[in-house]
């Protein structure tokens, strides 16, 4: 079996309510994402996901990877992913070039399932466990009311944890959100609070002693990731957890989060750091430093179930992140849905990463394919 075409699809679905806000943007309006899809000469194929900028998508692939995949065999993907790394010379050990080749590597990951008939889970080494530990999150910028009422009902939902955005640059607001959060779901959901590299170190460390009386389970991303001694000092000085890693790239970069001691929680994106190959990898360089994996996926259910079946994987495991805000790319797309029930996902069970497209649906949101 070969690989005879790489090919991209760029999906993009209005919301019918723009959506919150995080520290350095304001709302949203529509999702957007971009899919890779990798086909072999034998009719299989397989599909991944990539958190680079849509629009810039179709020709990385079509310049930079898909030359050097043609012909190829798409069932090494650990060897690929090496090829394809290698072949970027001086141009992409992070960034844009690794979150286009995250997306083929999770393609071909579910290729490779399908071939063997199995779920993905099932074929990435040891299972640690068949349901995930899951917390809720979507607590944009709102009023404190909406936060409130969107807190409780996700506590009720039997979510041992919820997760909301601070970072507004006035700590006055984000101690109120956090308060209005604790006081809807009481003392023992626990309750997390993103950043998203809002503050400097100065800043984030004045929040996190304000915020300390409400108990967090941890301050995620609370400066620029490259800033890994600002993350030890506030590690040291904060009564909480500090997690990070959602914009890391790479088993390199997550390791030099690890050996500065930088993070509680590490929190890959697959379909930025790497793809399943590279996300193991730092799964298993995790454990060598006792560093539990908090998975990160927020774009579609293509990257959501790559995610919940690498999380199956992950020898050290604390939590997956289920995003509870609207959005048609991932519950519109395919026959298949996410599900969760008291708090744990449940893993999808088909081929691969368990998807079938609904073509129709694809359709209504497909802006580009090449």
């Amino acid at each position: 079996m070969k690989i005879s075409d790489v090919q991209t699809w760029v999906l993009s679905a209005p919301l019918k309510k723009p959506m919150g806000g995080i520290s350095h943007s304001g709302p949203r309006y529509s999702r957007k994402t971009a899919l890779v899809q990798v086909v072999t000469d034998e009719g299989i194929s397989g599909i991944g996901e990539s958190f680079a900028i849509p629009e810039l998508v179709p020709a990385i692939i079509q310049h930079v990877f898909r030359p050097m995949l043609l012909g190829r065999d798409p069932l090494d993907a650990a060897g690929l992913w090496d090829l394809l790394y290698a072949g970027l010379g001086h141009h992409g050990q992070k960034g844009l070039l690794v979150e286009v080749l995250s997306g083929i590597d999770i393609a071909l990951w579910d290729l490779r399932g399908k071939k063997e008939g199995k779920p993905l889970y099932q074929i990435l080494g040891r299972v640690h466990r068949t349901r995930l530990p899951a917390y809720a999150a979507g607590l944009y910028f709102a009023p404190l009311d909406e936060l409130r009422a969107d807190a409780d009902a996700w506590a009720r939902l039997g979510f041992p944890g919820v997760k909301l955005k601070i970072g507004a640059g006035n700590l006055n607001p984000d101690e109120a959100s956090v308060r209005a959060v604790r006081e809807a779901v009481g003392p023992r959901v626990r309750v997390m609070a993103d950043l998203n590299c809002g503050y400097d170190y100065e800043t984030a460390l004045a929040v996190g002693k304000r915020l300390e009386p409400y108990n967090l389970h941890w301050l995620e991303e609370p400066v620029r990731p490259e800033r890994l001694d600002d993350y030890r000092r506030l590690r040291r000085a904060l009564k909480m957890k500090i997690a990070g890693g959602e914009g890391e790239y790479t088993r390199w970069g997550f390791g030099a989060m690890f050996e500065k001691e930088a993070v509680d929680v590490a929190q890959p994106d697959l379909m930025r750091c790497g793809g399943v190959t590279e996300g193991l990898r730092i799964a298993h360089l995790a454990e060598q430093f006792g560093v539990p994996i908090s998975t990160h996926a927020w774009l579609s259910i293509v990257g959501m179930a790559a995610s919940a079946h690498y999380a199956a994987a992950c020898p050290l495991f604390e939590s997956y992140e289920f995003e509870m805000t609207e959005n048609p790319l991932r519950d519109e797309i395919t026959v298949q849905k996410l599900e969760t029930r008291d708090g744990e996902l449940t893993l999808p069970q088909g081929p691969g990463l368990g998807l079938d497209f609904i073509p129709e649906a694809v359709a209504k949101y497909l802006v580009l394919r090449t």
